[in-house]
């Protein structure tokens, strides 16, 4: 599996979780105070990430 790159992601590159769900809808929030700046909806459901991919 490919490790996340936000960059990619941002610049329109699918992307999918770990389990291989693909994410339907991706947001950066820079000004975001938390470190949990990515939100992606997943499945249907809204599910927040770090830079990185990790997610709380």
């Amino acid at each position: 599996m490919k490790p996340f790159n936000l960059e990619k992601a941002l610049a329109g590159e699918p992307v999918v979780t770990r389990d291989g769900i693909p994410v339907t809808d991706f947001h950066y929030f820079e000004r975001e105070k938390s470190v949990f700046k990515v939100c992606a909806l997943v499945d249907g459901i809204v599910e927040r990430f770090t830079a990185d991919g990790e997610n709380d």
